[in-house]
């Protein structure tokens, strides 16, 4: 079974040679002149994707709490404007009742006047009886 090798090159003297993926991250000597050869290390690569995968899910998941951030505002921005709808309607319901007691202290005000002028009218009646007795 082959193993993965990675292509690398010799600074020093030009030769291309293959080296075990294993090996990635150390240095290596050259066969042709044995020289010292870094072996790049390919994985922060893949770390680099991970890297990328991560930021567009953070992206995506910024993007999803903005998306709820506004849909929240435009709710509680619905419910200001039906507590307000509410508020003035209540305001009106509070005027209209204000409105009918004062008009019912005014109904209330001529019924003691009536009923003080009744009493005079029957105390006086009371007092011309008592006269035509005598």
């Amino acid at each position: 079974m082959s193993q993965v090798r990675i292509e690398v090159s010799c600074a020093g003297c030009g030769e291309v040679f293959h080296v075990l993926a294993s090996q990635q991250g150390e240095v290596e000597a050259c066969p042709r002149c044995a020289g010292w050869v870094d072996v790049p290390d390919l994985r922060p690569l893949h770390r680099e994707s991970q890297e990328v995968i991560d930021y567009d899910r953070k992206i995506a998941e910024y993007d999803r709490q903005q998306e709820e951030s506004r849909r929240q505002t435009e709710e509680c921005t619905r419910q200001q404007t039906e507590s307000a709808k509410q508020l003035v309607q209540g305001q009106k319901n509070l005027d209209d009742q204000e409105r009918q007691n004062n008009r019912w202290n005014e109904i209330l005000n001529q019924i003691e006047q009536l009923s003080a002028k009744w009493n005079s009218l029957t105390d006086r009646a009371q007092h011309i009886i008592d006269k035509l007795d005598r």
